[in-house]
């Protein structure tokens, strides 16, 4: 059975957070994390645009791979690719032009390191 659990990045603060995403009570667009390592009365403020599923799969490296995730395909030296969520299809893998190329379980956690995120490295697209 797969893992459920979540990042984000900690309302205005330049760090991640990861553990079980709960949506703000009568809160419009606020999320908060329960850390993993915390207990049931500590959850976290996160920037709801920042939150990303884990995809239940590690890179080369043993490292989770998540929802924003930039993945280096080592079969293709340095192709970048973007893990993204699609309803019903499951997490897949697009290019920065988004052409969905590939879905997740069709590629193999050793042919795979996570290079960065979009939300701390966008300039790896680019390159």
């Amino acid at each position: 059975m797969r893992e459920i659990l979540f990042r984000g990045k900690i309302f205005e603060k330049d760090q991640w957070v990861y553990g079980k995403l709960i949506n703000g009570q009568g809160e419009k667009e606020t999320y908060y994390i329960l850390p993993e390592y915390e207990t049931d009365f500590y959850a976290v403020k996160v920037e709801p645009e920042t939150i990303g599923q884990y995809t239940g799969k590690v890179d080369a490296d043993g490292k989770r791979i998540f929802e924003g995730d930039i993945l280096k395909i080592m079969l293709y030296g340095k192709n970048l690719k973007v893990v993204w969520w699609k309803w019903l299809c499951g997490f897949g893998l697009n290019d920065k032009d988004e052409n969905a190329l590939l879905f997740m379980n069709e590629v193999h956690s050793n042919a795979v390191v996570v290079a960065g995120n979009i939300y701390d490295n966008p300039e790896l697209m680019e390159e």
